[in-house]
């Protein structure tokens, strides 16, 4: 019996949860998502994507996120919102090839010191946070800090 993508020709299943970003599909929206993702990366600002669910916002975010030059731009692409202000640190840092500090009065300070050197150096931050809208009061708040 021959399956479906044999029969199809296709080098991988068709319609999964996560579509890999080499294969997205350049509509319009995702054209304008990653256009103010872009923006926002250049103008050192943050920008928020909305939309329905399976529109393809956390593809478009990792599509732009694959096409970036990695010697201007670093990415830091958070899939789980749902992390204590540590572990959120944390992450950022091991995303960005630094071990973080031990202790939590240590980490903000090596981040905002990480941030610092590597926007002397010329590179971008893109931070992609998916599924934001799940993040804390208490997260947000940090975050507000953090962008300051």
């Amino acid at each position: 019996m021959t399956s479906l993508n044999e029969f199809y020709g296709f080098q991988q299943a068709p319609f999964t949860k996560s579509v890999a970003a080499k294969d997205l599909y350049p509509s319009r929206g995702h054209r304008e998502a990653q256009g103010r993702l872009a923006f926002a990366l250049q103008d050192r600002s943050a920008a928020l994507l909305t939309g329905d669910v399976g529109t393809g916002k956390s593809t478009a975010a990792r599509a732009l996120a694959q096409a970036l030059d990695r010697n201007v731009s670093a990415v830091v692409y958070l899939p789980n919102p749902h992390l204590g202000i540590s572990a959120l640190y944390r992450e950022i840092l091991l995303a960005l090839q630094v071990e973080p500090a031990f202790g939590f009065m240590r980490l903000l300070p090596q981040l905002r010191t990480t941030l610092q050197d590597l926007a002397r150096k010329g590179r971008y931050v893109l931070l992609v946070v998916d599924e934001a809208h799940l993040l804390s009061p208490e997260l947000l708040t940090q975050w507000r800090f953090l962008l300051n």
